[in-house]
C-alpha cells in the first residue's frame, strides 16, 4: 500500500533534498498531486502507470533510505509488475542508491 503520509512526504522531500536531485535541472521534475486509480484518492508522489491501467505513485524512500521505492502492481491472473516513475531522472533514484552516482 502506499503512504501518503505526512511523514512519506517529509520523508521524500528530505531524500530530494540530501541526493541533490534538483541539481540537473534539466531532468528533475516536481512531485506532484496525482489522482490514483488504484485507491481513487489523490497522493503525493511521481506519477508511474501499470500495463493494466492503473496509476500508482512513487511518494516515499526506501527503508535503507538511499532511494525511491518501487510500487509492485499485484494482477489478478497472479502476475505482478514493478512500477517505475516516467521521469527518467526519478527513474534512477529506484533503481540506484543515491550515493552511487
Amino acid at each position: 500500500m502506499i503512504n501518503a503520509s505526512k511523514e512519506a512526504k517529509g520523508s521524500l522531500l528530505e531524500f530530494i533534498e540530501r541526493s541533490k536531485m534538483k541539481e540537473d535541472k534539466d531532468n528533475y521534475v516536481e512531485p506532484s498531486d496525482v489522482t490514483t486509480t488504484e485507491y481513487s484518492v489523490v497522493q503525493y508522489g511521481w506519477s508511474a502507470k501499470c500495463k493494466c491501467g492503473l496509476e500508482h505513485c512513487v511518494n516515499s524512500v526506501h527503508p535503507n533510505g538511499k532511494r525511491l521505492n518501487t510500487k509492485i502492481c499485484r494482477h489478478a491472473d497472479g502476475s505482478v509488475s514493478a512500477l517505475f516513475a516516467e521521469n527518467a531522472f526519478i527513474r534512477w533514484y529506484q533503481l540506484n542508491d543515491y550515493d552511487s552516482n
